[in-house]
């Protein structure tokens, strides 16, 4: 899902999403498999953007199963289409999560990821979530908290100008910790509650993870970027940043 104010068009939010594909791999996989998804079975992912992972979710359900993304972006379902033409058990859809055009029950199980983040009422969309998911089905959301980014640097005070800034890019910045409470408000059960982070020990991978150099520099910090780099080559850097997972199960 594309959210303007985030990044400077849609094409560098592409790169950005397939950028972070190759980060959070492993939380990915577990997503996916927290779903408990069988042969034949249909499911949704909310906000697919470009599609990767519903290709992932197509896999898991089978030839005789159904997996559907859906996006407000019709740049991002263009993309996920044209990456998906092989697959003839894959659909994307352009729509509002928080009005889906699907039924009551359509699916078996549904997931969101670093979406709920961008959206004007990320509430209404988890409650989408489960009135579209059958009785028994599991719901898996993804969510960033960009208030925990922690980046190993000297200067502190321009660190946590660059924290909060950064996480002023985006509409709801604390969608990781404010899961439990949506899902809650949706009447979905939660089953289980993750909080991890994955170490970046690369400047240039945390770059393209977390958009340091952009908000560095619209803070004058060009000397702090250079902290950063001069900190790698003495295998001295780090940054991370807290993401929440939380699966539940709809009544």
């Amino acid at each position: 899902m594309y959210h303007g104010g985030a990044f400077g068009g849609v094409g560098e939010y592409i790169s950005y999403l397939d950028d972070a594909e190759t980060i959070a791999t492993a939380p990915k996989r577990a997503s996916i498999s927290a779903l408990a998804l069988l042969p034949g079975d249909a499911v949704l992912d909310v906000g697919c953007g470009t599609g990767g992972d519903v290709r992932h979710l197509a896999e898991s359900v089978g030839a005789t199963g159904r997996a559907v993304g859906l996006d407000e972006s019709p740049e991002m379902i263009a993309t996920a289409g044209s990456r998906a033409a092989a697959w003839p058990n894959v659909e994307f859809i352009v729509g509002d999560a928080a009005e889906m055009p699907f039924a009551d029950d359509e699916f078996a199980a549904a997931r969101v990821e670093r979406a709920l983040q961008h959206m004007r009422d990320p509430a209404s969309a988890v409650a989408e979530m489960a009135r579209v998911v059958r009785s028994g089905g599991r719901i898996v959301a993804m969510e960033p908290d960009w208030d925990t980014l922690a980046i190993s640097a000297a200067n502190l005070e321009i660190t946590r100008k660059v924290v909060r800034k950064s996480a002023e890019r985006f509409r709801h910045p604390d969608s990781g910790r404010r899961l439990p409470e949506w899902f809650a408000r949706a009447g979905i059960d939660i089953l289980r509650v993750e909080a991890s982070a994955v170490p970046i020990r690369s400047v240039e991978v945390a770059d393209e993870a977390f958009r340091l150099t952009p908000v560095a520099r619209a803070l004058g910090a060009e000397d702090w970027l250079e902290d950063l780099r001069v900190r790698e080559m003495h295998n001295a850097f780090i940054a991370y940043s807290m993401g929440v997972g939380v699966v539940g199960q709809v009544r």
